[in-house]
């Protein structure tokens, strides 16, 4: 089950990379990337929590 509000495993651990690679200054902006990328984790599994829950509230009519 979902649990809301916490971050899948992937977007942590790209967060945690971002202090082996360069500064926002330096090329080639890892570090704006590995943000970038966990965003999109954390966004994509709080969809998927909001779908999950209201699948199990039965919110959706499902044949039989």
């Amino acid at each position: 089950m979902f649990v809301s509000g916490s971050r899948p495993r992937a977007a942590s651990a790209l967060i945690s990379m971002i202090p082996s690679f360069p500064g926002r200054c330096e090329p080639p902006h890892a570090t704006d990337l590995l943000e970038l990328g966990s965003c999109m984790f954390d966004n994509r599994s709080n969809w998927t929590g909001g779908i999950l829950e209201r699948l199990e509230a039965g919110e959706y009519r499902m044949p039989d």
